[in-house]
């Protein structure tokens, strides 16, 4: 169960909060309560211009979020309930991958990269395996790259897709097969990503 003041906090967040609020309370509700049963209810209150489907839509988020045995449903709730450990590290500009300072809040505009030190390697690597695969098919078609490298067993191959792909993907088997030549330990390093 939520605690009222994680309730308010959820609702302050949204951008229709306001409306909310003026709506629900002026259509019927005679007592304000914090409850998460009862505050759902507000939602079947809404009769405003936006209609019922929007509040319906919104009052599914709400019980998704209230339902959600704490699991974070936005980036900056995540950060609240997610300090930074001596497990997580980070991507530098400067030095590669940093340690970062255990016990500090996260900050939800600058920690995005804080993760663990094997997750941003394999970020810096996948960084750097798509600028060079940019480079390798900068004269092809995008819309026709049908082979994607992928891992398999912890070690690199080339899969077919019927359709356009995205990512590691080539206009051909053999252009894979040479990148994956060329660029095998990188590949191995972005292993949690492919």
């Amino acid at each position: 169960m939520k605690t009222k003041e994680q309730i308010l906090e959820w609702l302050d967040r949204q951008p229709w909060k306001n409306e909310f609020y003026e709506n629900s309370f002026k259509q019927g509700l005679k007592h304000t309560s914090y409850d998460g049963d009862f505050i759902i209810t507000a939602f079947d209150y809404e009769l405003t211009a936006q209609g019922n489907e929007v509040w319906s839509r919104r009052s599914v988020a709400y019980a998704n979020w209230y339902n959600s045995n704490d699991r974070p449903m936005s980036w900056e709730e995540y950060c609240e309930q997610n300090p930074l450990t001596d497990r997580d590290w980070c991507i530098s500009g400067n030095c590669g991958v940093l340690s970062c300072i255990p016990g500090r809040m996260r900050d939800a505009g600058r920690d995005a990269n804080a993760m663990s030190k094997e997750l941003c390697k394999a970020f810096l690597a996948y960084m750097k395996l798509i600028q060079l695969r940019n480079a390798w098919v900068r004269d092809y078609d995008y819309m026709n790259m049908y082979y994607k490298v992928a891992i398999c067993n912890d070690e690199p191959y080339v899969l077919y897709y019927n359709h356009s792909s995205t990512g590691l993907s080539f206009p051909n088997a053999m252009l894979a097969n040479d990148f994956i030549n060329a660029f095998r330990n990188l590949l191995k390093t972005a292993k949690p990503l492919l």
